[in-house]
């Protein structure tokens, strides 16, 4: 499933609402999410920083095109209950849309130490 999240002229896209999707995702039991192509992990940071959401180290800007991996009947069901959170983000003028693709390619996550950092851990034997 793709979902896009966009600014309207009344509303901005927040973390919040990035987070919102993901959470409802990942309940629903999708087996992979990415936003704009940034891998979602336990370990992805998503923060608001002044006109930009930085997930996992990058910048990024609205639009915010979200997918997930799954059953996409499931998913798009768990998204769109009454009073959830599609409802939600349009109560706040957030533009939303939802397509149904059987193609979805979603990126490993980065290997260079910005997203999975391992740097001060040591194996014990």
């Amino acid at each position: 499933i793709i979902i896009t999240l966009d600014n309207t002229e009344y509303a901005n896209v927040s973390e919040t609402d990035i987070f919102d999707v993901i959470n409802e995702l990942r309940a629903a039991g999708a087996q992979a999410i990415s936003v704009n192509d940034e891998r979602i992990v336990a370990m992805s940071e998503i923060r608001q920083a002044g006109r930009y959401i930085m997930i996992n180290g990058r910048q990024l800007v609205a639009p915010f095109v979200i997918k997930a991996i799954s059953d996409p009947e499931k998913l798009e069901r768990s998204l769109t209950l009454i009073g959830g959170v599609v409802e939600t983000l349009e109560r706040w003028e957030i533009k939303v849309d939802i397509k149904k693709s059987d193609e979805i390619i979603i990126p490993k996550v980065r290997d260079d130490g910005s997203v999975i950092k391992t740097d001060l851990l040591t194996p014990i034997e």
